[in-house]
């Protein structure tokens, strides 16, 4: 998962004004001896740290872009979420060929409904058990139907036969946006009900040690 952060560094003018110093002190006092060596570095290394706290140079600041590793609870919800992606992109390129403005529509639709599906089962891996069959079935059968589609269109088939086909897609597609729709739906109904469970049980908790009156 890319990710972005401020880095700030320290400018490194200094540094070479330091290397520029000692290169200047050598053509002036040749480096046959040590002692001149050392008292060369030592202006060098005096002469940056002097640099460095007047901040004669501003410290430079720019933005990163790195790679975050993502994280999955184990590995089932991470071959599925992986799975999911790809079926995903494969939608989307279907739907940068095929040009019927409604079934382009209910194709990003259908792509959000499943990236919130995506989107949930890696926030809540327990879930995971539960679209299987969205997985296994569902979603691999709206790319087969979006691939007959854009046969449909690429051949420009204009008979009976290919409008019937076109048309009866559409009301598919039609179908399956509810239908993914209804599959995120009872994701977060569970949730909902989890919910309530654990306040039912709070509330009998406190209510048992006096903190509030049960309902």
């Amino acid at each position: 998962m890319l990710k972005t952060k401020t880095v700030t560094s320290k400018s490194p003018v200094p540094i070479y004004i330091g290397a520029g110093a000692f290169v200047v002190i050598s053509l002036i006092f040749p480096m046959i001896k040590m002692s001149t060596i050392f008292i060369g570095l030592a202006v060098s290394f005096v002469l940056i740290a002097v640099l460095r706290i007047m901040k004669v140079f501003p410290d430079i600041t720019e933005t990163v872009t790195y790679d975050e590793p993502e994280f999955f609870a184990n590995k089932t919800v991470e071959e599925l979420v992986l799975e999911g992606r790809k079926m995903k992109n494969q939608m989307n390129s279907l739907n940068d060929k095929i040009q019927d403005v409604q079934v382009s529509s209910l194709i990003d639709s259908i792509q959000k409904t499943h990236q919130a599906i995506l989107d949930y089962v890696q926030t809540h891996p327990d879930s995971s058990q539960t679209i299987r069959k969205y997985m296994k079935y569902y979603v691999p059968s709206i790319l087969e139907l979006l691939n007959h589609f854009d046969e449909l269109e690429a051949t420009q088939f204009s008979g009976m036969n290919a409008e019937l086909s076109r048309k009866r897609i559409t009301e598919l597609l039609v179908t399956a946006d509810a239908a993914f729709k209804k599959q995120l739906d009872s994701l977060m109904d569970q949730q909902a009900l989890d919910i309530s469970v654990e306040a039912r049980v709070l509330e009998d908790l406190m209510s048992r040690e006096g903190l509030v009156e049960k309902k």
